[in-house]
């Protein structure tokens, strides 16, 4: 009866220990006698104890911290490979993946490749700060026997995508000299109001509203322009050396400072006059077709808000007329930035 149980026994934990799905995450520790440098490898695997992604801390004493990241197929072929570089402080000194282009550390603590100073060529101070601490969490993660290592392919890390917000609000003073009768009048109260979505880095659309009075003896006149805004952004130069059109790699702003931008409209303009002697009251309104063009130049305080100035020219046809109203608008104001990526960049390509 004993024997019996003990085959039992045996036959069940054999067959437990055969049908235990694999460690999803191994850790191997090793240091080198001569050098002392302590090597630290982490191996994922999928579902089939495949490994699908190796990665190795090397640390030496006091010295440099270098990590590679290797991602395999199930068949254990090669993907790609990215290695990183970090001081005794734990701040990333260079970043290469593959065949590209290695990124060093500039002065401002960002990481370029040399190339222009586009997204493809640097990563922001805040994002790679981002990563650091990232990695440093990794590395503590893992020496604590308890890693928290992504299972996303090292691949996507590579710096890409766009720096803009995804929409942005603007609303301040308008000035409008405009074609009225014979004569040409100033209507020196005004607002304007925009609101744009960015559908690449360049190209935004969205609505723009201004309304504009003016007192002439007894009559109040009141102009409002309700109109569909297309607008191509300037910004983002090439050049590395140009500090004004690109954004400052020394803080967490991924903006250019400075956005000049050309815009048309197209869309509604409306009249109303209202004439009152003693107590009677005249009014009388109109409307008509409206299209138009201009530009402007956005000034990014920060991530969120700054400020823009416009001149655009305005030509509406009223009912009933043949003729094309020429209004010149001029309107300044402040714009907040909606959802703006900032350093928290799309990565992968």
């Amino acid at each position: 009866m004993k024997k019996i149980f003990l085959t039992t026994l045996f036959v069940w934990l054999y067959i437990s220990g055969i049908s235990q799905p694999p460690k999803p995450v191994t850790i191997e520790k090793s240091t080198d006698e001569k050098t002392l440098e302590q090597t630290i490898t982490v191996e994922v695997r999928n579902n089939e104890g495949m490994v699908v992604k190796r990665i190795v801390w090397k640390k030496a004493i006091g010295g440099k911290t270098k990590r590679e990241e290797e991602d395999l197929t199930p068949g254990g072929k090669s993907i790609c490979k990215i290695t990183i570089e970090f001081d005794e402080n734990m701040k990333m000194l260079s970043f290469k993946s593959g065949k590209d282009a290695t990124y060093n550390r500039t002065e401002e603590g960002a990481l370029w490749n040399g190339g222009p100073a586009t997204m493809e060529n640097y990563w922001w101070k805040g994002g790679v700060e981002n990563y650091e601490l990232k990695y440093q969490n990794e590395l503590k993660s893992i020496e604590e026997n308890d890693p928290i290592v992504s299972r996303k392919t090292g691949c996507s890390q590579m710096p890409g995508g766009t720096c803009q917000p995804k929409a942005q609000l603007f609303a301040g003073y308008s000035f409008l000299n405009a074609d009225f009768g014979n004569n040409r009048e100033s209507f020196p109260k005004g607002a304007q109001a925009s609101f744009i979505v960015n559908l690449s880095p360049h190209i935004a659309l969205g609505p723009d509203i201004s309304f504009h009075s003016k007192k002439i003896d007894d009559q109040t006149i009141t102009r409002m322009f309700f109109l569909a805004k297309g607008q191509y952004n300037f910004g983002n130069n090439n050049d590395p050396n140009d500090t004004t059109f690109r954004p400052d790699f020394s803080s967490d702003n991924c903006l250019p400072k400075v956005v000049p931008d050309l815009h048309v409209y197209i869309g509604l303009s409306t009249e109303r006059s209202v004439i009152k002697t003693g107590s009677n009251t005249y009014k009388s309104s109109g409307s008509g077709f409206t299209f138009g063009a201009g530009a402007g130049v956005h000034f990014n305080l920060s991530k969120t808000i700054g400020l823009g100035i416009q001149a655009d020219y305005l030509g509406t046809r009223f009912k009933n007329s043949d003729e094309i109203n020429s209004d010149i608008r001029a309107s300044a104001g402040a714009f907040f930035n909606i959802g703006n990526l900032s350093h928290e960049l799309k990565f992968g390509r």
